[in-house]
């Protein structure tokens, strides 16, 4: 006695199958593009200077490094404007992650290291090496709360850089390679 009037039928009933593999195809097509696009190979160099800053740099090599939009606060360095200093995620081959923060100050000319290091940066005065890289001796240490190895260094001119690059496998040849690359641009 009963029927079922308001049971709906599809007005072609091909259409929903096709429409269902149609979007299955793109979704495994867009997946195959992102899974290419993010495995390929580890940048070898990037200089990565923002624009307007007195040095140039570059990141270390075999990491897949991305510039971090937004400085976490549990790196902040001490720098009050973000506009000074830059962050940088890299995954290595082997997947680990690293964080690479740097900043500069603009400092009074003939400022040491060691005093930019101390007033500038606030770092401790001692537990640190000194070693020549390029044009700019550097103060290398590990850092207070144990986040990673800090380097610092200034130029006759005044310009104060710090790094600081989480621990890894290989951090000490990261941070020297790193400092070994930083270069102050010319001021013409």
């Amino acid at each position: 006695m009963w029927k079922q009037f308001s049971r709906e039928k599809p007005a072609h009933k091909g259409w929903t199958i096709a429409a269902m593999a149609l979007a299955f195809a793109g979704t495994v097509g867009l997946a195959q593009i992102l899974v290419k696009h993010r495995t390929g190979e580890p940048q070898t160099s990037l200089e990565q200077a923002p624009p307007g800053w007195p040095i140039e740099f570059e990141l270390p090599a075999g990491y897949r490094w991305t510039r971090a939009t937004e400085i976490s606060p549990l790196v902040r360095l001490t720098a009050t404007d973000d506009r000074n200093q830059a962050l940088y995620i890299g995954r290595n081959p082997s997947g680990q992650i690293s964080q690479l923060q740097i900043q500069y100050k603009l400092t009074p000319a003939g400022t040491s290291t060691e005093e930019a290091a101390a007033k500038t940066f606030r770092l401790p005065p001692s537990g640190h090496e000194e070693i020549e890289l390029g044009s700019l001796s550097w103060l290398v240490g590990i850092s207070e709360d144990d986040f990673g190895l800090f380097a610092v260094a200034c130029d006759a001119s005044g310009v104060a850089v710090h790094v600081l690059f989480s621990f890894s496998e290989t951090a000490r040849q990261e941070i020297v390679a790193f400092c070994s690359s930083v270069e102050l641009k010319d001021s013409d």
